[in-house]
């Protein structure tokens, strides 16, 4: 499978860029040996093998496994963004706190099978459907209660797997989204262009064409004249961001022709597509299992506004039970900003919350 270059940030949800940063210091406090067994666990469906990693610690505190769910773009199972291996990191935290965690490949990557791009919303909850039927069947380390971890658009496929499957007995939801991702992409876009050099008249036509071209690529109906418009609207707005490097016409030309073609090819991928216009409140407001929902204020992905109150007002009509969260100095990933850890009280959260469910539910 060739990864197609998402350049813009725009497109942050899709392929979210963070300044590099190294992971060195983590980890050190987590004995496998002493702390919990390893397993690497291949899972052969129907169309797909999952590939991932079952972290079993040596004393139980909480009979639920936490699966994770990655967002957009392929991951591997540790969630690893430049260097940061969010879901690794947390689910050694649940182990020193006696809770098990199963962490997964996406499709395509590591010893995950398929296509990712061409995978759609549909085919990511099946994966987890498979994911709990294959642990709830075992002979040895048989789990029957499931918790989801979903971060960022793994929120939603989380959210409705637990719509779907009694075994889900609890979601976390880390930098989930409360609107549509076609939404975001166009608070993004907007964002991303905000500055002195482009008029608020400029601006929302180039967003509003975005808006036409995206709809019409992801219900692919026949988007040239979309394509002509965006053009034009994209045209000023990518001088203006270009001012200060010295290009050719032809040099201009080439740029913008490029930019609008992966622009297009990237807004008809089924793995964007299949998820554009999903709300996610519909499914959140159907939800029946206790949620933690935790927010980063420096979040430039899935803001803090409007998405925490979209679930919060989603969850309140649900009339479950919820927790939100809110880390000021936390970003998508959950880690101060040029950071290599979680910001304080992250991973603490998690775990209290898991085992506080095992008090009050009774099952856990």
């Amino acid at each position: 499978m060739t990864k197609l270059n998402f350049r813009f940030e725009t497109l942050a949800i899709i392929f979210a860029a963070l300044t590099f940063f190294s992971f060195s210091a983590l980890g050190n406090s987590f004995n496998e040996s002493r702390d919990a067994l390893t397993t690497e666990v291949l899972i052969s469906t129907d169309d797909v093998n999952i590939g991932g990693t079952l972290l079993v610690p040596k004393q139980l505190q909480s009979t639920a496994l936490v699966v994770f769910i990655s967002g957009s773009s392929w991951q591997d199972r540790d969630n690893t963004i430049y260097g940061f291996p969010m879901f690794k990191i947390i689910a050694e935290h649940l182990a020193k706190e006696g809770i098990a965690s199963f962490r997964y490949d996406d499709r395509g990557v590591g010893t995950s099978t398929y296509d990712f791009v061409n995978s759609t919303m549909v085919d990511l909850t099946k994966d987890v459907h498979d994911i709990t039927r294959h642990f709830s069947t075992l002979e040895e380390k048989q789990f029957t209660d499931f918790i989801l971890f979903g971060h960022s658009q793994g929120g939603i496929v989380a959210t409705r797997v637990a719509t779907e499957n009694d075994k889900i007995k609890g979601l976390v939801l880390a930098g989930s989204p409360g609107v549509t991702i076609a939404e975001l992409v166009l608070t993004q876009s907007r964002n991303e262009f905000a500055n002195d050099a482009n008029s608020v008249e400029e601006l929302e036509k180039f967003v509003s064409s975005n808006n036409r071209l995206l709809h019409a690529t992801a219900t692919q109906r026949s988007s040239e004249n979309f394509e002509k418009q965006f053009k034009e609207h994209y045209t000023p707005i990518l001088k203006n961001s270009l001012k200060d490097e010295p290009l050719s016409e032809q040099e201009f030309e080439d740029r913008l022709s490029n930019d609008v073609k992966t622009y297009v090819t990237n807004y008809g991928l089924p793995a964007l597509t299949s998820f554009l216009y999903v709300n996610p409140t519909l499914d959140l407001s159907a939800t029946k299992v206790p949620v933690l929902s935790l927010h980063g204020g420096l979040d430039n992905q899935v803001k803090l506004d409007p998405n925490k109150d979209r679930i919060e007002m989603a969850l309140l009509t649900s009339n479950t039970s919820f927790q939100t969260i809110v880390f000021g100095n936390a970003d998508h990933f959950f880690k101060a900003a040029k950071d290599s850890q979680p910001v304080d009280g992250f991973l603490e959260s998690i775990s209290s919350w898991v085992l506080n469910m095992k008090e009050h539910h009774g099952s856990y």
